[in-house]
């Protein structure tokens, strides 16, 4: 009978020795969890941060050539049909004389 309280004695500790091993493993768990959704987050702003960036710059490029064609399409006008502010139709001749300097 003493053979049997002893194992029972042995398996009670190893069994309350278990409980604390698990509960420290699943606060470790829990830690290890946390963090993983803190790098997530993390990474996912970077993300969201460099899409926003990309897009932004293609959207800035492709406004800039368009405005930039805009303009040459404008100074193309004034230099082929005149402008005051050009010079008028002096320009004209000129450029159209091949002279570079006026």
């Amino acid at each position: 009978m003493k053979r049997w309280a002893l194992f029972a004695a042995v398996v009670a500790g190893l069994l309350l020795l278990q409980f604390g091993f698990v509960r420290q493993l699943m606060a470790a768990e829990i830690v290890f969890a946390l963090a993983l959704l803190v790098l997530f987050v993390l990474v996912l702003f970077s993300y969201l941060v460099g899409s926003v960036c990309e897009r932004s710059l293609q959207f800035a490029r492709v406004n800039v050539r368009a405005l930039l064609l805009t303009w040459a399409a404008v100074l193309e006008q004034q230099v082929l049909y005149g402008n005051a502010r050009f010079g008028g139709a002096n320009v004209k001749r000129h450029w159209k004389a091949g002279v570079t300097h006026v």
